[in-house]
């Protein structure tokens, strides 16, 4: 399950979210990108560290396909990567049409 994630009260102060997986792939992996998206306002950040290197393809592709600015993943440790996504203006609506075909 994920929990909400409480964006209110920020001041125009820019959100982050960190999110690590440390064994595998989460498995309620899609449910976990959309709470973030929902979260996140155009030009948020979401942040994976995985150890699970599909964990990342998976993230990828959806930011790819919900129009996030998805940078490649980066090793920062001999198993651990980063994964750095930043929210499009259009990913809510690009969101819903890739859910629809899930």
């Amino acid at each position: 399950m994920v929990t909400d994630i409480a964006t209110t009260g920020r001041r125009g102060r820019g959100l982050v979210i960190l999110d690590i997986w440390a064994k595998e792939v989460p498995v309620m992996w899609v449910d976990r990108f959309t709470a973030c998206s929902d979260a996140l306002p155009p030009g948020g950040v979401l942040v994976i560290i995985a150890t699970y290197p599909q964990a990342l393809s998976k993230q990828m592709q959806m930011g790819e396909d919900c129009g996030w600015q998805v940078s490649p993943p980066q090793r920062v440790s001999a198993v651990r990567q980063i994964l750095v996504m930043t929210k499009g203006v259009s990913s809510d609506e690009r969101l819903g049409i890739v859910l629809n075909h899930l």
